[in-house]
């Protein structure tokens, strides 16, 4: 259920933003411009289907399932914040393949790998199954941390919105686990209201500011 908007956005940087990023790079020598704007959108709309999940995770678990896996709904709640790194991360790795920088994207896998060996069992013992669920979560971090701070070396930017949708993301993780209303319905419509209390204003923002034409793009040479 949580990979389902993340794996829908990473299908289409796969698909689409690699050959964008990559014409940018045969065309202007960079892909600063083009990676803000893409990555900005793609983005938007991955975090604002995650938040949903968030959001709405327990109450469609409670609707699909019986009681044996009612307790999957706290874990799509964990597991939707780890995969929204995932999202971050793989869009920084397109990056780094269009400037022929693998060994990046190689190390920040390792860099998880280590990073699961050392934290799962320690959380797994200080805090059971759930401290390890949110472990596994948590380890996508350092590898995005290490791929995008590469991507800004050589000078692609997205810092700000990456950022910024983060903590909208975090925002909606921290109100989901105070939301606690009984009723299939009720449910709903609650991580409906909320949703709709927190998401609109930055779709709305990054809607206005891909809109705005490209100022940036290099003048064409006269002949």
């Amino acid at each position: 259920l949580t990979k389902v908007p993340a794996d829908t956005i990473l299908k289409v940087v796969s698909a689409v933003g690699l050959p964008t990023f990559s014409r940018a790079l045969q065309r202007d020598g960079t892909i600063d411009s083009i990676f803000r704007r893409t990555s900005l959108g793609l983005l938007a709309a991955g975090g604002a289907g995650l938040g949903l999940m968030i959001l709405a995770g327990p109450a469609v678990i409670r609707i699909l399932y019986d009681n044996r896996y009612q307790e999957a709904g706290w874990m799509v709640q964990i597991v939707a914040v780890g995969v929204w790194f995932q999202v971050l991360e793989g869009i920084n790795t397109a990056a780094l393949l269009t400037l022929g920088e693998p060994k990046w994207v190689a190390a920040g896998n390792i860099v998880k790998v280590a990073c699961m060996i050392v934290v799962l069992p320690l959380a797994y013992r200080a805090y059971g199954f759930a401290g390890a669920l949110a472990g596994m979560a948590l380890v996508d971090v350092p590898r995005y941390l290490i791929v995008a701070a590469r991507a800004r070396v050589r000078g692609v930017g997205g810092w700000t919105g990456e950022v910024a949708i983060t903590a909208f993301v975090l925002l909606t993780a921290v109100t989901a686990h105070f939301l606690r209303t009984e009723g299939h319905a009720r449910s709903l419509l609650l991580a409906g209201l909320v949703f709709l209390a927190i998401w609109p204003v930055p779709c709305w923002i990054v809607f206005r500011i891909l809109r705005k034409p490209r100022t940036d793009a290099p003048a064409a040479v006269a002949g």
